[in-house]
Formats: C-alpha cells, sequence, structure tokens
C-alpha cells in the first residue's frame, strides 16, 4: 500500500476497485484465496442491497478501469456493461489484419446458407475470408451451392481429403490451407447477432497475452441443449 501511495479520492466509491487494479500492475503473482477476507456490512442505502443508491461509484470504477488501461498501453473504449457495476472494454484493432473464418461442413445447406448469410450480411470488419472446409457431402444440391458461394470472392470451399470426421483434422487443413493473419473456427449451425463480432474479438487477440478466445453462444428460445464448441444441437446456437 505504502508503494502504490494507498487509496486516491479521486476515486471514492470505487477506491478498493482501483486499489486492486494497481497492485495488479505490479505483480504477476496473484492467487485465490478461499477465505472471506474482505466485507461490509448492507444497509438501506448500500450498494450491496441497491446498487443505484449511489451511482457515483459506477462512475468512479469506470475511471478507475479507464486509468489502469491507458497505464498499460491500451488503446481501449470502457462501456458500462449488462448490469450495475459491470464494465464492457472493447480494445481497438491494429492495423488491418487479415481473418480466415472456417467453417466445416457435411450437406445440411440450409443451416449452412444461414450462417454464411448472417456472416456476409451483418459483418462490418472488411478484411476476412469464408473458407468452408467440405467433409465428404453427399448431395447434389450441396455441391451447386457451393459453386454459387465460391462466385464470391470472399469465400473459398476447401475439400478435405480423408473420409469420416476427424474435427481437429479437419481445422488442422483449414488452417494450412488459410492466408489469414488470424482464425477462426465456426460451426456451420450459428447464426451471427453482433455486426463488430470479429473487432471485439480482434481486439482481445492483438494483446500480447493472449492466445486464443471465443464468442458468447445465445440459445434459441424454442430448444433447451447444452452448448459445446459454440454449437447447440439442432442447429439452434446463435452468436
Amino acid at each position: 500500500m505504502d508503494k502504490l501511495g494507498g487509496f486516491r479520492s479521486e476515486y471514492d466509491g470505487a477506491q478498493d476497485y482501483d486499489i486492486i487494479l494497481r497492485m495488479s500492475e505490479e505483480t504477476n503473482k496473484i492467487v485465490h484465496i478461499s477465505k472471506i477476507l474482505y466485507h461490509w456490512r448492507v444497509h438501506q442505502d448500500s450498494t450491496a442491497r441497491v446498487p443505484e443508491a449511489k451511482p457515483y461509484t459506477f462512475i468512479a470504477g469506470k475511471k478507475a478501469l479507464e486509468a489502469h488501461l491507458e497505464r498499460l498501453g491500451y488503446d481501449a473504449i470502457v462501456t458500462e456493461g449488462k448490469f450495475a457495476g459491470s464494465y464492457e472494454v472493447e480494445y481497438k484493432v491494429k492495423g488491418n489484419p487479415k481473418v480466415s473464418i472456417m467453417i466445416p461442413n457435411k450437406d445440411g445447406i440450409d443451416i449452412l446458407k444461414v450462417c454464411v448469410d448472417s456472416i456476409l450480411n451483418k459483418t462490418t470488419y472488411e478484411n476476412y475470408e469464408i473458407n468452408i472446409i467440405e467433409n465428404n457431402s453427399e448431395k447434389d444440391e450441396t455441391f451447386k451451392y457451393y459453386e454459387e458461394l465460391e462466385k464470391n470472392p470472399k469465400i473459398k470451399v476447401l475439400r478435405y481429403p480423408e473420409k469420416g470426421f476427424n474435427y481437429s483434422k479437419i481445422m488442422n487443413f483449414g488452417a494450412k490451407n488459410c492466408d489469414g493473419d488470424y482464425l477462426i473456427q465456426l460451426n456451420n449451425d450459428t447464426e451471427l447477432l453482433t455486426k463488430d463480432w470479429l473487432e471485439k474479438m480482434l481486439g482481445y487477440c492483438q494483446r500480447e497475452e493472449i492466445g486464443a478466445c471465443r464468442s458468447s453462444s445465445v440459445l434459441s428460445r424454442w430448444y433447451l441443449s447444452t452448448c459445446r464448441n459454440n454449437s447447440w444441437t439442432r442447429w439452434s446456437c446463435r452468436s
């Protein structure tokens, strides 16, 4: 605390958040202690009971996070999150790197079309390509659809040469035949909801300490299932 200079009045209401952020900048030896070390009482006017009781605390928290990112040298924008006291950080993309989107597919062009159309119609980032990794399809309509897709200069169809389904091998095959600076693995049964999804993911991936990132998946209201690897069973996943 002496080294950090203690609490700072300009962050009153979020002074604990500010001090933790500053501590994290001084060490990488951060561990979880499974004991209650810090708490406060709950009363009628406390943010623990009514978050909106002290809105200045959320403003102070946002300022603390912005200052933290600035000290670390990140070019980023902080906005309010989906609930009180949460924040969303959007890291600005450096340069104009190319993104290769890899989509494995076997027939099922009805769901593939939804996926591809959502990418083409909603994506705001321009420097990307779509690589459909064809895996032993059997229907003529599938290959006719591929022919239509390949008329778009942003789309390539890569033909996986082996039989059977091995997701890792298919993706490795796709990666070897893509020329993007960044690779995205996307299931064919997804539909994009967010226009700036590539900008958001690139912003994280360009951080030196990040090796990979993933988006959130939202279950369609018509099904209940388990989400794994960005896909819901029965073709009901949206990203």
